[in-house]
């Protein structure tokens, strides 16, 4: 589920992700220019990701920790394919656990 909260943000924050340079320029939230983003003190990662979220790519993630980030350790990687469905969710009688498969 999508959540927003409105916040205040400072004009340097907006800037880097609009301005050249930024998140805008760059479609990445780290530098993809470094070499590496994580060394051997990264702890073992899990990552859960929706089927059909297409505001955060998984792949090039997934695709960058098998080929450059040799130290971490991925130990659970899983699509949730009805991952949007919470939002078209009406029905409240059954536990969201019995409907997403939790």
């Amino acid at each position: 589920m999508f959540r927003f909260t409105p916040t205040p943000v400072s004009s340097a924050s907006v800037f880097w992700w609009c301005g050249k340079g930024g998140f805008a320029h760059r479609k990445c939230s780290l530098d993809d220019s470094l070499e590496r983003w994580f060394d051997d003190r990264f702890p073992p990662l899990s990552i859960y990701h929706g089927g059909k979220d297409y505001l955060v790519l998984t792949e090039p993630l997934l695709e960058r920790l098998e080929q450059k980030e040799k130290d971490v350790k991925v130990i659970r990687e899983e699509k949730l394919d009805v991952s949007e469905v919470s939002s078209k969710r009406t029905d409240r009688s059954e536990p969201a656990s019995k409907v997403f498969r939790i």
